[in-house]
């Protein structure tokens, strides 16, 4: 939800494209900002001017941001290692290029024979990897005494000397790793222009004739006078070399040579080409200085980060592999402003991951699946899901060319958009996806492009009821500010929604509860939410809240995809939803308190709730959840029946631990039973 408060706050706010790590740091040094907040241990490696820990980040009551700094240099001194060196330490505790199981077996060795972890080790069956917190100092140890840490093919031979198979592939991957890490670095980005790399990235030996190994004492270079002259003469050549590139004609053949090039690359981006150039607007690093293409080549414009693959471009698994239909073709148009606007962080990320890589990966919310009250919100939020793929990949409009098609005789298919949906639930582990299809809206929605770009009036009215459609809410009602707030529209497609599913979700004083939440003249004021007490927290409101949220993020997710119809200022949650005020209100509806208690006695909030309710039962027969009923107990104890154990209130329990048992009581006709008053002790005797 940061995307949404940074822009109040006039923060200049971008979000990743494929390498979250490579592409933060490189907006960083490209715009001189003063640090990092994060929690990713790489940016460390990357030795940013300050580092601050967003795992402790915390906000106090007197209105201040409160965080750990993280001291490379102490780093460094704490396992005695030189700071121009932690770029091998780090590649060799492994990443996505170099992972740890290939590392294994060179962890292992420096672990050395004697370890108490070596017999665990062999005696297993399968590859088993050390812990990382054993290796640390190993490794720190063994980069601590190489020699020349500058001849990285050296190193990659020690280190792959036990590998049985592809060691000249790990060798290089080893070397990408360190560049990957370097290119990052604060020295890497003020180096200057026309010096190479002090590491040998992509050959065999030391990078420079002439500098020496690393020793403890500097030394001190002599070059003669034929050296110098060479010298000169070179930069000489290389300075009207570049000077001829700065010709006119020159430019003009760049500038339309690159363009072609942009073109053709995202020709093949839409077709799902799997070839992989610069993107227009990308955050990149600077070009590697020992690179050999041509400054006047488009192909020089690409920076070092081509070489070297990024998260998203690792291979995938075989166990993950899914065959699915493969993805309708998207226009280049589509696709840049999909980009742009995710770039931008003014667009839901899933909008553009569905586009381009027809994959979702959904987190893990705050759910009980051993109660058996709610859905997996994975599965509950999907509908929407469905409707919102066929408008991003246009399938009417397809169809509809697919029908004039088959009338002059060729065969008619309805075009399938199959998305993979990534989640883990009870039933579903993450080693595979859910293929899920796409699902038309009930009217002919216009193409993607006119609902993101068109500017008619009836363009404006499109997008609208494309969302209210996808989050069936297309009523009349739901229009009129007079029953909806603007600022409560995400509010009531929500809760329309879940009043759809079957078997019910909501019952009635807990739409009564989000509703008074809403309305409440503290909802905005943060010193009062602060001092709020709420006595009763229950389970069930707290998967409420959750699944609520879900939702929002489900509603979001159309309103990007229909072209944003809700602007970003009406779509931020804070404006309706508050979780510890709901539990407050849901604490007052649980105990028997009518509407007018739950407004404070405010007659005006109950008039907006009453209006915001009636536009959300509108043209419906809601079936509201039932509440459980609990069962009587015998009355044949004294005292009366012995309580359930503590466990038993409490319904979050691991996935997959079995349900405690409720306690069984003796059943009796109920005739002849000694009873006691609270007042005094008398027998009665029924007869």
């Amino acid at each position: 939800m940061y995307s949404f408060s940074s822009p109040s706050m006039r923060n200049h706010h971008i979000c990743s494209f494929r390498d979250h790590a490579r592409e933060a740091i490189a907006y960083l040094r490209q715009y001189g900002c003063h640090g990092i907040l994060a929690q990713s241990a790489e940016f460390a490696i990357f030795d940013p001017p300050l580092l601050f820990s967003s795992h402790l980040m915390k906000l106090t009551k007197k209105g201040e941001l409160l965080s750990v700094q993280y001291n490379m240099d102490e780093v460094a001194k704490a396992i005695d290692l030189n700071p121009e060196r932690m770029v091998i330490f780090a590649a060799l505790l492994g990443n996505h290029i170099l992972s740890a199981e290939d590392l294994a077996l060179f962890h292992w060795h420096v672990l050395g024979p004697d370890h108490p972890l070596n017999g665990l080790r062999m005696r297993a069956q399968h590859l088993v990897l050390p812990p990382l917190d054993a290796i640390v100092d190993v490794v720190a140890a063994y980069v601590r005494n190489i020699r020349d840490y500058r001849d990285l093919h050296a190193i990659g031979l020690d280190i792959f000397k036990q590998s049985q198979s592809q060691t000249e592939d790990k060798i290089k991957r080893f070397k990408t790793s360190v560049e990957y890490y370097w290119y990052g670095t604060r020295e890497a980005w003020t180096r200057p222009r026309g010096k190479g790399s002090k590491f040998n990235f992509h050959t065999a030996g030391s990078n420079h004739v002439g500098e020496t190994q690393d020793t403890g004492t500097p030394q001190i270079v002599v070059e003669t006078a034929e050296q110098q002259q060479t010298q000169a003469q070179k930069l000489e050549e290389d300075l009207a070399k570049h000077m001829s590139d700065l010709a006119l004609e020159r430019v003009k053949e760049e500038g339309y040579a690159t363009v072609k090039q942009e073109q053709g690359e995202s020709s093949e981006v839409a077709t799902g080409s799997s070839t992989q150039g610069p993107q227009t607007g990308e955050l990149t690093p600077p070009r590697p200085p020992n690179s050999q293409t041509d400054v006047s080549s488009p192909s020089s414009q690409t920076s070092s980060k081509s070489s070297i693959p990024s998260l998203m471009e690792q291979p995938v698994p075989p166990c993950l592999l899914v065959s699915a239909p493969p993805r309708p073709f998207v226009k280049p148009e589509v696709l840049r402003i999909s980009k742009h606007r995710h770039e931008t962080g003014v667009m839901m990320s899933q909008v553009h991951q569905a586009l381009a890589e027809g994959e979702l990966k959904f987190g893990v919310t705050l759910e009980d699946e051993m109660s058996g009250e709610f859905p997996p919100s994975v599965l509950l939020f999907r509908p929407i899901r469905q409707k919102v793929y066929s408008i991003l990949f246009s399938t009417q409009h397809r169809e509809h060319v697919r029908k004039e098609g088959a009338e002059n005789g060729a065969s008619f298919e309805r075009p399938k958009v199959v998305i993979k949906e990534w989640s883990i639930r009870r039933e579903n582990t993450i080693q595979k996806p859910d293929l899920v299809e796409d699902v038309p809206l009930e009217w002919k929605v216009p193409q993607i492009e006119r609902l993101w770009l068109g500017r008619e009036p009836e363009d404006k009215t499109m997008r609208l009821r494309a969302f209210l459609s996808c989050m069936y809410s297309d009523s009349p009602a739901m229009l009129k500010t007079a029953y909806v707030p603007r600022h409560a529209i995400v509010l009531c497609c929500v809760l329309r929604y879940m009043l759809h599913f079957t078997p019910p979700i909501l019952r009635r004083h807990e739409l009564d509860a989000f509703l008074a939440q809403s309305v409440s003249p503290i909802l905005n004021q943060p010193r009062i939410l602060m001092d709020l007490k709420v006595h009763n927290i229950t389970p069930r409101g707290v998967q409420l809240a959750a699944i609520f949220m879900r939702g929002v993020e489900a509603a979001l997710f159309a309103n990007d995809a229909c072209g944003a119809p809700i602007p970003w200022e009406l779509c931020c949650p804070w404006l309706f939803f508050d979780g510890k005020l709901f539990q407050s209100k849901l604490t007052k509806a649980m105990t028997g308190s009518n509407l007018r208690d739950m407004c404070d006695g405010k007659m005006d909030q109950v008039g907006k709730v009453e209006r915001m309710k009636q536009c959300i039962l509108e043209g419906m027969h809601p079936n509201f959840a039932r509440p459980v009923i609990p069962q009587m107990a015998p009355p044949h104890y004294q005292h009366g029946p012995p309580p359930p154990p503590p466990e038993f209130f409490y319904n979050f329990h691991p996935a997959g631990a079995p349900l405690p048992p409720m306690p069984q009581y003796p059943m009796n006709r109920g005739r002849g039973m000694m009873g006691e008053c609270s007042m005094g002790k008398f027998q009665i005797l029924v007869v």
